[in-house]
């Protein structure tokens, strides 16, 4: 190499996280390629990236996050962890088991897309005696449908509904009532996993309990029980609960929040010091 300087490129094609760079001299043919990380000996497979997926895992993160993470970082991958994944499960895939153990892995289990899933498939690793069966996440298709009713609700932001009303705001599609009708939908899967004709059940039970009013109940498919997720079908299996309530209103109507000072003594609580003057104080504030 000569004296005349050097001029540094980076190479367009990345692997994920890594960077391949390119030292070129100005004047003679001096050129030399390097990384920004290591590989997996034997592979391409970049350990910045194995470090990175592994970190997302580690804090019980998944592909989404990873990608949110990189855009946010630098987005110098667009698809890093898909590529990953499908290196490493055909890699996993490939494992000594069916030589050593004689055991085949059968079924798939993953999220996000099936980048991952098609390779594995294409490879059709166990010949076709043996397809391997995708299986879906439940947590993955449970957030699913809070997206769409996410998109949803931003999409008819300002728009005056039918009922003369936006489709957000008090009483409507807010951010906590698609969180709770979310994890609802996850489960009546979770619950029914067994039987598809108990998983339409369970989910049309979440559609007609929101339709429910104290005219018109319509809770006749949603789960019976004390840990039931519907507070009429709780309050209908623990009848005494509904009568606390109506007693707690009524003595706190009459004799004010110092009420409940006695009814704690009736359940066997001495209520302390502080209890009594926060109950003294809120019924001056009344």
């Amino acid at each position: 190499m000569c004296n005349s300087g050097l001029d540094m490129q980076v190479l367009k094609g990345k692997s994920g996280l890594a960077i391949t760079f390119v030292l070129k001299c100005f004047a003679c043919p001096y050129r030399v390629e390097f990384s920004s990380s290591n590989f997996h000996e034997g592979t391409q497979i970049a350990t910045i990236n194995t470090r990175f997926v592994y970190a997302m895992r580690s804090i019980g993160k998944g592909a989404e996050a990873g990608e949110c993470s990189a855009a946010i970082v630098k987005g110098t991958t667009l698809d890093l962890v898909e590529r990953w994944k499908s290196k490493v499960r055909l890699k996993f895939f490939n494992t000594r088991s069916l030589s050593l153990h004689n055991a085949r892995y059968i079924t798939y289990l993953g999220d996000g897309d099936c980048k991952a899933f098609d390779a594995v498939k294409k490879k059709n690793i166990y010949g076709n005696e043996y397809p391997i069966e995708k299986l879906e996440c439940i947590g993955h298709v449970m957030k699913r449908m809070g997206t769409r009713l996410r998109r949803l609700k931003a999409q008819l932001k300002g728009q005056i509904l039918s009922d003369g009303k936006c489709l957000s705001g008090k009483n409507r599609l807010t951010e906590h009532e698609i969180d709770n009708l979310q994890s609802y939908y996850g489960s009546a899967i979770r619950r029914n996993h067994s039987s598809v004709q108990n998983i339409r059940q369970a989910i049309w039970a979440i559609f007609l309990h929101k339709l429910s009013t104290d005219e018109y109940p319509q809770h006749g498919f949603c789960p019976i029980g004390e840990d039931s997720w519907c507070g009429f079908k709780r309050l209908k299996h623990q009848i005494e609960t509904l009568s606390l309530g109506v007693y707690d209103a009524v003595c706190s109507f009459n004799d004010g929040n110092v009420s409940k000072l006695k009814m704690l003594q009736k359940m066997g609580v001495e209520p302390g010091e502080f209890s009594v003057s926060a109950m003294k104080l809120l019924d001056r504030k009344d």
